[in-house]
């Protein structure tokens, strides 16, 4: 696999991670606020049942991820992609 085929592949895995967590949190979660100066929505635990839920979920993702990638791309290069994701206009895109 060539390096600019991997880094589109983990920029993807990173996205999908983003929305699939995302998207899990609100359906978990009791309370969906806009950020303050933004129109955009994220979920906000309210208790450690709701903490705990989200977290699982996170890792079950993160676990995923690794094992779709698993001889692709390394753990350091998932966690990388993800963390670089976190704020991608993707993201917020397929979350309207």
């Amino acid at each position: 696999m060539q390096v600019d085929d991997l880094e589109l592949l983990l920029h993807e895995i990173g996205v999908e991670y983003h929305v699939r967590t995302e998207l899990y949190d609100r359906q978990v979660c009791t309370v969906v606020s806009t950020r303050t100066g933004s129109t955009e929505r994220v979920a906000i635990p309210i208790d450690g049942f709701e903490l705990g839920k989200v977290n699982a979920n996170a890792r079950r993702e993160r676990e995923m991820a690794y094992k779709a990638l698993d001889g692709i791309a390394s753990k350091q290069q998932i966690d990388k992609a993800i963390q670089k994701t976190a704020d991608c206009p993707e993201v917020k895109e397929r979350l309207r």
